[in-house]
């Protein structure tokens, strides 16, 4: 309902969804690539993604043994190069001494950061500074009291609007997360192409970091009739938007 209000209100002012957020959105809109899959395939993947100059690659950890995973990550770094960022997704999964192992294996792979590697999210400030790892929030600020750990030690806030509370509750813990010198990534949640649209718009609003919206490979099928065109380094965010809605046959509008 909230995207549809502000899609509904740019369209009476003859603007576009992400014009109607940002006097002055991104025009090109880097993507960040999800590497998922077995270790042959991450691997293969991460040089796919480099030589089509991604600025941004996310790999899953924490769901199997942790050297495999350390060596996994250094592994990713090298079929990288120097040019990607590379970010982590831990989802909960470590205790304090099991993350403090992963970040002393890793040191010196060039990690952009790690999103929550704690099952208790009140540990992160200390982990930090006993490891200097790059943490980044996502879970932590899907609920009301998770905006207090948007502090100095954050490098980036990964915000899910469809799990955050909208379009307007993504806008303030954006520049929430711009005050304290954190990265607002927009990330999506497994949206269709309605929901992905609206998040294309919401991350050409705020400062357009590489958005995390290659959840679109995975999905088999959509509500819409054509896939939107979410595959490569780039988006071109005026095209995407301009594109006109059509629903797949059985669906209704």
């Amino acid at each position: 309902l909230d995207l549809a209000l502000f899609s509904l209100g740019a369209d009476v002012h003859g603007r576009s969804l992400a014009q109607a957020l940002h006097p002055d959105p991104a025009v090109a809109l880097p993507m960040c690539g999800l590497l998922q899959g077995d270790r042959e395939h991450v691997l293969a993947d991460a040089r796919r993604m480099a030589a089509a100059s991604y600025r941004a690659v996310k790999v899953k950890v924490g769901r199997g043994d942790l050297d495999d995973e350390i060596q996994l990550v250094r592994d990713v770094r090298k079929a990288l190069g120097a040019g990607p960022e590379l970010r982590l997704d831990a989802n909960r999964a470590w205790t304090v001494e099991e993350a403090t192992a992963f970040a002393e294996g890793i040191r010196g792979s060039g990690l952009t950061y790690i999103e929550e590697p704690l099952q208790d999210p009140t540990g992160l400030p200390a982990l930090w500074m006993d490891t200097g790892l790059p943490i980044a929030l996502d879970e932590t600020l899907q609920v009301p009291e998770g905006q207090a750990f948007v502090r100095g030690w954050v490098a980036a806030a990964v915000i899910k609007p469809s799990l955050v509370g909208g379009i307007g509750r993504t806008l303030q813990l954006a520049t929430l997360a711009r005050s304290v010198g954190a990265r607002p990534v927009i990330s999506s949640a497994y949206e269709s192409g309605i929901g992905l649209r609206g998040l294309v718009a919401l991350a050409a609003a705020t400062d357009a970091e590489p958005a995390g919206l290659d959840t679109a490979r995975i999905m088999q099928n959509d509500v819409l009739s054509e896939r939107l065109p979410l595959e490569g380094a780039f988006v071109d965010v005026p095209a995407l938007l301009a594109r006109p809605l059509t629903m797949a046959e059985g669906i209704s509008a």
